[in-house]
Order: C-alpha cells, then sequence, then structure tokens
C-alpha cells in the first residue's frame, strides 16, 4: 500500500515525539575534565552525590565524540525517567556555587536537544550574556535593571526570541 501525505505526517510527529520522549531523559555535560572512561563514571557520580545529594544507582553515562586533546568532550547522563532529569536540571545552578573551583566556573548540565535547538539555546544563551556584560558597563543611576523615570523606575523587559535571535527590550507597562 502506498502511503499517503498524511502517514508521512504521522510517522514524522511520532518519531519527533519518541525522540524528544528519549532526550528527555537525559542530560549532556560539559566542562567536565577528561580521564579514563572508568574515572569518567566515577567523576561524575561523585559529583551528583556531593553537589546535588543525588545517588547515582540507575544513571549511565557515555563520553560524547572523537578523542581531541584541544577539547573536552560533553558527558551524556541517561536517567530512569523524564522526572529524575528534570530534578537534577532544576539543581544545576548550584554548581555556580560550588567549592570546586573548576566545577564552579566550567561545569554545566543542558537538556539534550536536537542541533537545531541546541544552537538557538547556545545563541540565546551568548546573547543574554552579551547585554549582561554591556548592561553591567553602563552607567545605571538607579539599581541596576531599571529604567530612571523621574520618581518611579520601571524594570526593563529582555525579549529573546531564540529562533530568530533577536533581543530587544520593552518597558514594562507600569
Amino acid at each position: 500500500p502506498q502511503l499517503t501525505i498524511t502517514d508521512l505526517i504521522l510517522n514524522a510527529v511520532h518519531a519527533d515525539n519518541s525522540d524528544r520522549e528519549r532526550r528527555s531523559k537525559n542530560i549532556i555535560v560539559s566542562g567536565m575534565k577528561e580521564s579514563s572512561e572508568d574515572n569518567d563514571v566515577a567523576e561524575i557520580f561523585s559529583l551528583l552525590r556531593t553537589e546535588f545529594r543525588y545517588d547515582p544507582a540507575n544513571v549511565s553515562c557515555q563520553r560524547l565524540g572523537h578523542v581531541n586533546t584541544n577539547k573536552l568532550r560533553p558527558i551524556k547522563l541517561h536517567f530512569p525517567t523524564s522526572d529524575e532529569a528534570n530534578w537534577v536540571l532544576s539543581k544545576a545552578k548550584q554548581l555556580r556555587n560550588s567549592r570546586d573551583p573548576w566545577v564552579r566556573n566550567n561545569v554545566f548540565f543542558n537538556r539534550d536537544l536536537p542541533l537545531a535547538e541546541r544552537k538557538a539555546a547556545f545563541e540565546a544563551r551568548r546573547l543574554r550574556r552579551e547585554l549582561s556584560v554591556s548592561h553591567q558597563s553602563t552607567s545605571v543611576p538607579e539599581r541596576e535593571g531599571h529604567k530612571n523615570n523621574g520618581d518611579r523606575s520601571q524594570p526593563i523587559r529582555v525579549i529573546i526570541n531564540s529562533t530568530r535571535h533577536n533581543v530587544r527590550s520593552d518597558n514594562m507597562a507600569g
């Protein structure tokens, strides 16, 4: 039997949903120093225990990509459920307060996204950093993040559209 356009669309939607479900159980960790494969597992599990108080008993992990002395390869963590992966992701900001300076400055946890979404998310983070740096370098007469408006100050809302990579700031209605 010949496939109709509807069948092709349904197959594509099903494949996309399956891919999203599979990826929802994964986290990509970047910035972990490389060592032997067994030591990588021990190091990432130790990080999960010490930083998040999470027991990684049912978590698997593997380095991604080819060995390159100039670049640290990311690690993919696979959790039994998407809820566990989401819980660990929700705690990822705690890494910025780690006692380990390497972890505090270099280790990042991100969702496992398809290439196009990963590039868009990276671009959105880059634009937020640029905006933050440019905002910090300008003198602001009132509290940082607020616009001087006579006696009132209004927060500045920043909208980042990750698909088109546009950044604009709007004054919030007040």
